[in-house]
């Protein structure tokens, strides 16, 4: 299979292999203040295959989800659905059919089967990233870009907070 690496904007690392699983979920944004980010993991060792990053629009973030979803053999898949561009980038994924999109699930972990995508509270962010740090030394998720290291890094919980963030100017999108 080929994919469209639309100029860079999408990497792979490690192309699908047939009859394998994978997982992806994307970050859309605007492409203006905040870059859009989508990564895609080999669903049994946690391995990172592919990624998207770039300050695009959320239309052309869903067309590269989509692709991204199909190209790895129609990939378990979600995105957030925060602000606009969430809103843009869910109607976009309808538009395209876009196989195996996750039901919603609430802080709790509950699904909520009517609705689509990933709706970042503070509860959701905090169980998102507990174990991060742990699952990467541990090697349970293998990531092989440097700037999801170095974002990875500069995660911290400041002792007045619950949720880990990122120092004022830096991005949390990967």
């Amino acid at each position: 299979k080929d994919i469209n690496l639309r100029n860079g904007a999408i990497k792979i690392f490690k192309p699908p292999v047939i009859g394998e699983r994978y997982v992806g979920f994307t970050d859309p944004s605007n492409g203006v203040e905040d870059p859009n980010h989508t990564v895609f993991i080999k669903k049994n060792t946690g391995e990172q295959v592919a990624l998207a990053h770039g300050k695009y629009t959320a239309d052309e973030s869903a067309r590269i989800h989509n692709d991204l979803v199909n190209y790895y053999n129609k990939a378990f898949n979600s995105y957030e659905m925060n602000a606009f561009a969430g809103g843009k980038f869910d109607e976009t994924i309808k538009n395209l059919n876009t196989p195996n999109v996750a039901p919603r699930r609430s802080p709790e972990g509950k699904y909520v089967l009517d609705k689509r995508g990933w709706y970042t509270t503070p509860q959701h962010k905090k169980n998102m990233l507990s174990g991060l740090e742990e699952a990467v030394r541990k090697h349970l998720i293998v990531i092989h870009d440097r700037e999801t290291i170095n974002e990875f890094d500069a995660l911290t919980t400041m002792p007045d907070e619950d949720v880990p963030s990122v120092p004022r100017g830096l991005h949390d999108d990967r």
